[in-house]
C-alpha cells in the first residue's frame, strides 16, 4: 500500500471492525476492485490463488450503468468510513 501511495495513488484505509459506520457487503461486491475514470471500467478481483497457486481471475465490466451506480455509491461509503493510509501507524502494509 505504501508503494501505490509513494506513486501519488490515494490509499485510504478501511477496518470492517473499526466502527458501525459502515458494514461492507461483500457478498454484493467482491473485496478487491477498481474503478477507473468515474466507472467507465470497473474490475472486480474474484479469485487470488484460493483454487491453485498462481491463479487469479477477475470479472471486468465497461459503461455498465448499474455496475458504475452500485460502486459510485459504495466508493463514496468507503470513503467517508476511511482513514488516509498515512494516519494508519499501527500494521505493516
Amino acid at each position: 500500500m505504501r508503494s501505490h501511495a509513494s506513486n501519488n495513488i490515494e490509499v485510504r484505509v478501511f477496518i470492517d471492525d473499526a466502527g458501525p459506520k459502515f458494514s461492507y457487503a461483500a457478498h454484493r461486491v467482491e473485496s478487491d476492485w477498481t474503478f477507473i475514470d468515474g466507472g467507465t471500467a470497473i474490475g472486480q478481483t474474484v479469485e487470488i490463488g484460493r483454487r491453485a497457486p498462481g491463479l487469479t481471475e477477475a470479472h471486468w465490466y465497461f459503461a455498465d450503468p448499474a455496475k458504475i451506480a452500485e460502486h459510485t455509491r459504495l466508493k463514496r461509503i468507503l470513503y467517508d468510513a476511511s482513514v488516509p493510509l498515512d494516519d494508519i501507524h499501527d500494521i505493516a502494509v
